[in-house]
């Protein structure tokens, strides 16, 4: 008999009483007894068939499961990446999201004479009144006009983003078309290509990329793609370590790298650089979100040579540099540079200038000094411009031949156009004037025209 059953006739039994009760008023007393026995004998049925009724749910209940329910299964989620940003994509069955980068850019290029290097502004090149300047792509100083047009400034970019426990990991690379050794228009260059872990003590990376002697925020917004002469420009591969952030916005880097000194030779016989040890650079930095970023960097390097001669010489370089915000349309760019045997670690470094021998055949390390300014403005969301002014110089020594490099002045103003959200038109005059050791100099005057894309 199943619950149903019993309830259907605990019911009965319940109106059959009901019914029974109003007709004792009517009848005589031996009735009313009999009446009354039969209704205590029914009540006793109710009672024994509600308990019953009571087992059976308790028994029937314990084996009871609720019905399956149908459960959307749960979206992945990447611990640390639930910012997943522009562009990346996550790996299934991973905790990695990755990004490809595709940035083409074109430069139409008009010079007032031979620029030395067509493709960017390297004043180091401009060839010199009457004395033609090694290393020089197009010959030697004339007052004709040059024009070009090139996409070696387009750039490839791949990151992905993973986590492992507590800590981030980061692989990003990068790379551009300016090598120009193989010949070609468009020549394969690396510029990034690192590995970084971050942690809770701090960040940890290995591969080619930024040292803690640059600055990457001094950078003045030039549309030419090298940019400012005296801008210190350090990527050598490295092992370097960021702490975490401490105070207001403080923190600092180390790094050792590989030095790729080079060596001032007159006549290409006073031997061979030695690289015998890693350069150390660091740096202390202060960034604020509101006000822009402070920066002092330094390097110390040791700089050999084996030939003729050996010998080795101590090199050290200071860099300061001032990047303050003036609301959210206005900052500029500052940084000076002072040290000796640091010029690999300049933009301007096209030539040898690090360490030459003097004049009792001794190794000198060429003492260097730059400095870098800029300004930006934002017109309105789409419209911006910046100005740069640098110039860059290095001590001579009288056993260097009277074309070394000396000085080098460098100018800039441009506009830019957003025309859409990743697209840039933009149009830049720049000055240039290369002083070599002699006290002979050249100039030039560019105006360049930029298109810029870049997916995200």
């Amino acid at each position: 008999m199943n619950k149903t059953s019993l309830r259907n006739i605990s019911a009965s039994l319940a109106l059959l009483l009901t019914a029974a009760l109003p007709s004792t008023a009517q009848t005589s007393s031996s009735e009313v007894e009999q009446l009354r026995a039969s209704v205590k004998g029914l009540q006793e049925m109710v009672i024994k068939q509600n308990a019953q009724i009571s087992r059976l749910e308790q028994q029937q209940g314990g084996n009871t499961r609720p019905a399956p329910v149908a459960v959307a299964p749960a979206e992945p989620v990447a611990i640390g990446l639930h910012d997943i940003g522009d562009g990346y994509i996550f790996v299934p069955g991973t905790n990695t999201k990755v990004r490809l980068n595709l940035s083409p850019r074109l430069d139409v290029i008009a010079d007032s004479r031979n620029p030395g290097l067509n493709s960017r502004f390297a004043v180091a090149l401009v060839p010199v009144k009457n004395n033609n300047v090694p290393g020089s792509e197009v010959g030697g100083y004339d007052s004709s006009n040059h024009t070009y047009v090139t996409g070696r400034g387009s750039n490839i970019t791949f990151d992905a983003i993973t986590v492992a426990g507590d800590n981030e990991i980061t692989v990003f690379y990068n790379n551009d078309f300016y090598d120009t050794s193989n010949g070609r228009d468009l020549g394969y260059r690396i510029n990034h290509l690192y590995a970084r872990m971050k942690t809770r003590f701090g960040k940890f990376t290995l591969g080619k990329t930024v040292s803690p002697f640059e600055n990457v925020d001094s950078w003045p917004a030039t549309l030419d793609y090298s940019g400012a002469s005296a801008k210190v420009f350090s990527r050598p591969s490295m092992l370097r370590y960021d702490t975490p952030t401490f105070g207001r916005g403080f923190s600092t880097a180390f790094a050792i790298s590989n030095p790729d000194a080079s060596l001032y030779s007159a006549t290409g016989n006073d031997g061979s650089v030695r690289d015998r040890l890693p350069d150390v650079s660091a740096n202390i930095r202060w960034e604020s979100e509101k006000c822009g970023s402070a920066q002092l960097g330094g390097i110390v390097r040791k700089l050999a040579v084996d030939g003729p001669v050996d010998d080795d010489v101590l090199g050290w370089g200071l860099s300061l540099s001032l990047c303050p915000k003036f609301g959210e349309n206005d900052s500029i760019q500052l940084e000076g540079t002072y040290g000796e045997g640091i010029f690999s670690h300049i933009n301007d470094f096209f030539r040898d200038g690090d360490m030459a021998f003097n004049s009792k055949g001794e190794l000198k390390a060429l003492t260097y000094w730059g400095f870098v300014a800029g300004y930006t403005h934002r017109w309105s969301p789409k419209y911006r411009s910046t100005a740069s002014y640098s110039v860059s110089s290095i001590k001579n020594i009288s056993t260097q031949a009277e074309d070394a490099y000396h000085r080098v002045q460098y100018a800039s103003v441009n506009f830019v156009w957003t025309v859409m959200p990743r697209f840039d038109v933009g149009i830049e005059a720049l000055y240039g004037k290369n002083k070599v050791k002699s006290g002979s100099s050249g100039e030039n005057v560019r105006v360049q025209m930029t298109f810029s894309y870049s997916l995200f």
